[in-house]
């Protein structure tokens, strides 16, 4: 058994959220800072952004950072992302260059730029300076998502980003999970035919602080240790149960069985006694001839 990375079904509230922040992110100029604790879900909110957009007007270039992350980096990251010609491309300059021609033929189509950076906590200074110069190209400036923990606000508040782009930055805090939406999660993400206790589950609730990324690390966890009790048994009720079965259907056949034979012939209780009368034989007297 193992868990599956797809068969479950968000709680309505992170669907609306979703819903959200692409309308946000299609029909205003917002930059959208995403921050939320590890686990919180960042990265699965960004899959089903790009789940809702619409590829006729609009196109994604996400990058995903796990290590730090500087303007060389960075560049490189787009040149992929964006799916141009990285051979031709040798220095920063020239990466740049090629860049800013491929927004702004986007923007001549009438097609919009969606970069999303996930775990925005890695990018150096400089590097976090060139995506919001990126922003500020005009009428044909990319929309902006960046991905982060919350320390990421002060750092943002710490380089007068707030003010440079007054109110134009949209901060969406990712909160954890009621209990009722964890322990329903918790209960989508198992395999098909198992089961928790209700001290397993509680236990995985604590463990992952109601965050679906931490939830999700838990169950995989508990699956891949074998903790899991499967649904399915030899037999599906209690002995007693099935005894109980058996024994009505004995009687059933039984009593079937004695109704459908046909019946026995019965001697008689009395002697039938018949007395025959002899008949009388005539005799005929003929004269003696001597």
């Amino acid at each position: 058994m193992s868990v599956s990375d797809h068969e479950y079904a968000e709680p309505a509230s992170r669907m609306q959220l979703a819903e959200k922040l692409s309308h946000l992110s299609s029909y205003s100029e917002f930059m959208i800072l995403l921050l939320g604790d590890t686990g919180s879900g960042r990265s699965l909110l960004l899959e089903q952004l790009a789940q809702l957009h619409e590829p006729r007007t609009q196109r994604i270039a996400r990058i995903d950072l796990n290590e730090k992350t500087d303007v060389s980096g960075v560049l490189l990251l787009l040149i992929t992302a964006l799916r141009l010609e990285p051979e031709t491309l040798i220095d920063n300059r020239k990466r740049l260059a090629a860049i800013h021609k491929h927004i702004r033929a986007l923007a001549e189509v009438d097609i919009a730029l969606h970069l999303q950076i996930d775990n925005a906590d890695y990018l150096s200074d400089n590097a976090l300076e060139l995506l919001l110069s990126l922003f500020q190209l005009g009428e044909s400036a990319p929309h902006l998502l960046l991905t982060a923990r919350p320390d990421f606000e002060q750092r943002a508040d710490e380089k007068g980003i707030f003010e440079r782009f007054e109110n134009r930055v949209h901060i969406q805090r990712l909160e954890p999970f009621t209990e009722v939406e964890a322990e329903d999660f918790v209960l989508a993400l198992l395999p098909s035919q198992a089961e928790l206790s209700p001290k397993q589950l509680r236990k995985i609730i604590d463990a992952g602080d109601r965050q679906p990324g931490s939830l999700k690390a838990a169950v995989a966890s508990l699956v891949r240790q074998g903790g899991v009790e499967s649904q399915v048994r030899s037999f599906p009720l209690p002995p007693l149960h099935m005894g109980a079965i058996v024994l009505v259907l004995i009687l059933i056949t039984g009593v079937a069985v004695w109704h459908y034979l046909p019946d026995s012939e019965h001697e008689p209780q009395g002697i039938a006694r018949i007395q025959l009368v002899p008949e009388s034989v005539p005799v005929v007297s003929d004269p003696v001839v001597r």
